[in-house]
């Protein structure tokens, strides 16, 4: 999603409940200059990560020049900026990261080489886990790691193509090999050896199957990059659909046990929420604010053995609601669930100053849940 300026553009994009959002998986939105420079990533409840920048009154032991990240900023809405979490970090005359601090003050110290690899990073109790980088003919290729107690656990090969040969470790049972052909690998480990194909799909190389002394199994794909097919080794497999904008809209799936199939509806033309869903013998609804959030779910019981009937399938009686309610900032308020029409259980939640959830509270048992928190975390 393009942005500019300091503002990103799918901001405006207010057409549909989550055309506000950068990233439909994730309900994000991020901001940049227009040098593309990352500013600020906001989530759907109201936090905020702002990213900061060395400049020319940065000092020279934070930052040797003008544009290296030096603090990264999570704020919490309606919340103090006293309780903040806050990364901070310190760079050599190289521009690489020495240091690391983190919101409780802990400092981990960063050790490179003279080829820029990270060669050791020492936590802050002290302990230190390094990194090896032995080949000659790849100075940048990892060969080894040592762990905190001083031994090697690690251990990689290459090629003279600069592919990985093996890794080995001390327990045996963990290693593996690898062989290259035309567009396959073949991997042995301690139980078995396998050899996976790819294929050049979409602009990426995508696996298409795989063979081994257990079976065969075959990965299809469309032209756009979605997958198909995907069969196993015992001969079950699983089918997938789209709508035109590369949304699943049904997956099949057939194996020993039998055929199960799952129909997908969205709530508008462009969000990844669902607002139908039929599976085997069960429909559920979804139901959203126009914030995107989820404020009610219902679960029908229906006639429909293997899901084959979609949305045509017919009740068989009991259903189950779902209530949500959300504060100004999009957290969750209080649930409720009904089964036909009754009501099972009510829920409240209350956060405290710091943005964190403070009490859960039952309204039908008045049993509650409260969480302590240490340095803006919960705990418990």
């Amino acid at each position: 999603m393009a942005c500019g300026g300091h503002r990103c553009v799918c901001a405006a994009r207010r057409r549909s409940r989550l055309d506000a959002d950068c990233d439909l998986t994730t309900d994000t939105a991020e901001s940049y200059l227009i040098q593309g420079v990352l500013l600020s990533v906001s989530t759907h409840d109201g936090r905020v990560s702002t990213l900061t920048y060395s400049d020319a009154n940065t000092p020279s032991n934070v930052a040797p020049a003008s544009g290296l990240l030096i603090t990264v900023t999570e704020h919490a809405a309606d919340t103090n900026t006293y309780v903040d979490l806050v990364l901070r970090f310190t760079y050599d005359a190289k521009y690489r990261i020495t240091q690391m601090t983190d919101p409780t003050g802990a400092i981990t110290r960063y050790g490179y080489d003279s080829h820029n690899n990270l060669v050791s990073v020492t936590w802050p109790d002290g302990y230190v886990r390094r990194y090896l980088f032995e080949d000659a003919r790849f100075w940048s290729a990892m060969t080894g790691v040592i762990d905190e107690a001083g031994a090697r656990v690690a251990t990689w090969t290459y090629d003279a193509k600069g592919r990985a040969l093996a890794a080995s470790h001390p327990d045996t049972t963990r290693n593996v090999q690898f062989a290259y052909g035309s567009g396959s690998t073949t991997v042995t480990d301690s139980s078995r050896s396998t050899t996976l194909t790819f294929s050049s799909i979409a602009g990426l190389q995508r696996p298409t199957g795989s063979s081994s002394a257990s079976g065969n199994t075959v990965t299809t794909w469309d032209a756009k990059g979605n997958l198909l097919t995907d069969s196993a080794v015992d001969g079950s497999g699983t089918e997938y659909s789209y709508d035109d904008i590369g949304r699943p809209v049904r997956v099949t799936r057939r194996s020993s046990t039998g055929l199960s199939i799952t129909s997908v509806r969205y709530a508008d033309a462009t969000s990844l929420h669902p607002s139908l869903v039929a599976m085997p013998r069960v429909m559920r609804g979804y139901a959203y604010d126009d914030r995107g959030n989820l404020v009610g779910m219902s679960e029908l019981a229906t006639d429909d053995v293997t899901g084959a009937s979609g949305f045509d399938a017919k009740s068989t009686g009991q259903q189950r609601t779902y209530g949500f309610t959300y504060d100004s900032r999009n957290r969750l308020k209080s649930t409720s669930t009904k089964v036909d029409g009754q009501t099972v259980e009510e829920w409240y939640q209350t956060y405290d100053w710091s943005a964190n959830r403070r009490v859960t509270m039952s309204l039908v048992n008045e049993a509650f849940v409260e969480v302590a928190t240490l340095a803006n975390r919960q705990t418990t």
